[in-house]
């Protein structure tokens, strides 16, 4: 009791004593406010707004999120019923991103996959119908076309410049709700996964630990400038995506130059194979594990061939080496893809390839 009321004094005889130089110095303050002044310690400065982690992800939204569209289709399936086969329209949800004032979108393949009807719906509340120019299954990538003009456009940047650990934010319409932010970091960058058992094998994935959920498939993944640089995709499954915290997106450099070419010829031009590049030390590995000898110590070692594909009309086999096309040497899948792009839809290449040790041509028609 004594110590309370020793301290009640002691502050009573404070506030006297600031009254009274208040009084003297003629200060117009009340010796209230002095003392919460002097006991209260100042407000530490507020950080500007520019430069906070919340205010940097908000114009990084507002940058893109008017171009990031709610994708509804409908397909006709076939389903048992008590009197046998019927016929039963099954609904589906994605995202996109308008790539183009006139209308043209960029989303996932297996959003519209087998879509008879597709409904395109913006932020601003306008909806359009939509229809798929083309689409890319072995990439994930498709094009939706929709009757619109001045619409708002996304700005788009590029994969190229990704780090491993920078900060990016996915967008989308997870689960049929509308507009989700999500934020996460670059986690891993050229992924290759394979899309179910036996399935398609997506290329030059990004890794992120920004949630991506059904429906968010097609949004787009942001950087912190507010530019897209990869399409979020949700098809992968399995045990190996199983875990939380991991989220792929098709990387913006591929899903552009395939848009621009579903746009320009309905499709992208490609020789249908998944290849590494051949190096002297994997030649050697070779070697000693098949006791072949290889003509080549560089090239275009094919992993894996794509069903349906020209390679595999061609006959192309795993393992096969390819070390030329039309005449040009070729050491890295990049090269490959681009002499192959140059020739163009409808054209023949030939390629030499190593096989067994021996060299072969195959003439492929794209």
């Amino acid at each position: 009791m004594r110590e309370r009321d020793s301290g009640r004094s002691a502050t009573r005889l404070l506030a006297v004593v600031l009254l009274g130089f208040a009084l003297l110095t003629g200060v117009g303050i009340s010796a209230n406010t002095l003392l919460t002044r002097i006991l209260l310690p100042a407000p530490e400065p507020s950080t500007p707004l520019e430069d906070t982690t919340e205010a940097i992800t908000i114009r990084a939204v507002e940058a893109v999120g008017e171009s990031v569209v709610k994708i509804y289709t409908t397909e006709r399936v076939f389903v048992d019923a008590l009197f046998g086969r019927m016929a039963v329209e099954q609904e589906g949800i994605g995202s996109g991103i308008i790539i183009h004032e006139d209308g043209y979108i960029l989303t996932n393949h297996h959003v519209v996959a087998g879509a008879e009807k597709i409904r395109v719906f913006l932020p601003d509340g306008r909806d359009f119908a939509g229809a798929v120019v083309g689409s890319d299954p072995w990439q994930d990538i498709a094009v939706v076309k929709v009757n619109g003009e001045g619409l708002p456009v996304a700005p788009l940047g590029t994969s190229d410049d990704l780090r491993v650990g920078q900060s990016v934010i996915a967008i989308g319409n997870p689960f049929g709700l509308d507009y989700t932010v999500t934020r996460g970091v670059v986690s891993a960058l050229n992924r290759t996964l394979q899309t179910e058992e036996g399935g398609v094998a997506l290329e030059n994935l990004i890794q992120t630990d920004a949630a991506i959920n059904p429906g968010n498939s097609g949004g787009p993944l942001v950087d912190s400038r507010g530019r897209v640089v990869g399409v979020n995709t949700a098809v992968i499954r399995g045990d190996a995506v199983a875990a939380e915290g991991l989220g792929f997106a098709v990387a913006i450099d591929t899903a552009r130059r395939i848009a621009q070419e579903i746009i320009e010829h309905g499709g992208p031009v490609r020789l249908g194979i998944i290849g590494g590049m051949l190096t002297p030390a994997r030649a050697r590995a070779i070697e000693e594990a098949t006791g072949i000898d290889l003509p080549t110590e560089k090239g275009v070692f094919v992993v894996d061939v794509l069903p349906d594909s020209p390679a595999e009309e061609a006959k192309l086999r795993r393992a096969d080496i390819i070390v030329e096309v039309d005449g040009r040497i070729v050491e890295t899948p990049e090269a490959l893809a681009e002499l192959v792009r140059q020739k163009g839809r409808g054209a023949t290449v030939r390629l030499t390839l190593v096989r067994e040790g021996q060299l072969l041509e195959a003439a492929v028609k794209l």
